[in-house]
């Protein structure tokens, strides 16, 4: 696949695996909904996050992946910084769980 026919999740899964500290987010899904992640265009990806608060949703609407990533590995190192990683990975897990629930399949 070529990289200018390639969905916004694809894009926004790869950046996240390339970042050193993807990892936090990408743990937090399981292989069906990573499937589903890499397969939406960024509707569906918004879809997908709709669980998360309004400024990651901006910026998923708005951002290249790239800068989704960065703003989100940004909101995890935060709130590692000040909690626990169960904690992180409970606002990364909940919010995606969230849309995955309210996005049907």
């Amino acid at each position: 696949m070529r990289a200018d026919e390639r969905p916004f999740g694809f894009e926004l899964y790869e950046e996240l695996k390339s970042h050193s500290q993807g990892g936090v987010i990408t743990t937090t899904l399981l292989y069906a909904d990573i499937q589903r992640l890499k397969a939406a265009d960024r509707a569906q990806t918004v879809e997908i996050f709709g669980g998360s608060d309004s400024e990651t949703m901006r910026r998923i609407q708005e951002g290249s992946a790239q800068e989704v990533v960065g703003y989100l590995v940004e909101v995890a190192e935060k709130a590692h910084s000040g909690e626990s990683i169960l904690d992180v990975v409970g606002y990364f897990g909940e919010s995606l769980l969230l849309g995955l629930l309210s996005g049907g399949q």
